[in-house]
């Protein structure tokens, strides 16, 4: 009597069972994902804004004239945001820049500012505390930025965003 070797390898009933169960498992990972990557949006914008924070209360205190915090385009910083040392700049043109920083808006969107622009005085304060809100573009979920006359930012997550 012969006995018949095996091939090491797998039958298509077992390699179809692992494209099914594998299938099953992104239909269900894939929405968290995608939530997880736009909150990852949303805290990478607030990050960098901290980063523009503290780039003009040390310009200010460097260059001892005021350095202003201005949107690209409109009043909020959906389309992002340039630090300059001249209140007349814009995006267009910004004799003074040092920093433009360029937001994604069709992933993060920004509302609630009270002023058309944050100004840092030549000692680094802030003439009135300001409050910046980034949502998730098609979320509930964002972030409240909220700046201290002092220059000291703190953040606190949000469920009031709704687009």
């Amino acid at each position: 009597m012969t006995k018949q070797k095996r091939n090491g390898g797998f039958t298509l009933l077992e390699v179809l069972l692992v494209i099914v169960v594998a299938s099953i498992l992104l239909t269900i990972a894939a929405p968290s994902f995608a939530n997880f990557i736009k909150k990852q949006q949303v805290e990478a914008a607030v990050t960098q804004l901290q980063s523009a924070v503290a780039l003009a209360r040390s310009a200010a205190i460097q260059q001892r004239k005021p350095v202003f915090i201005k949107p690209i385009v409109g009043g909020n910083f959906s389309n992002g945001w340039l630090v300059t040392t001249k209140d007349t700049d814009t995006y267009a043109s910004c004799t003074e820049c040092l920093m433009v920083h360029q937001l994604d808006d069709t992933s993060v969107y920004s509302s609630g500012m009270t002023g058309s622009h944050i100004e840092f005085t030549e000692d680094a304060r802030l003439d009135a505390a300001e409050t910046v809100h980034f949502c998730q573009t098609g979320g509930a979920a964002g972030i409240n930025v909220a700046i201290e006359l002092s220059g000291y930012v703190t953040k606190a997550s949000t469920t009031s965003c709704g687009s």
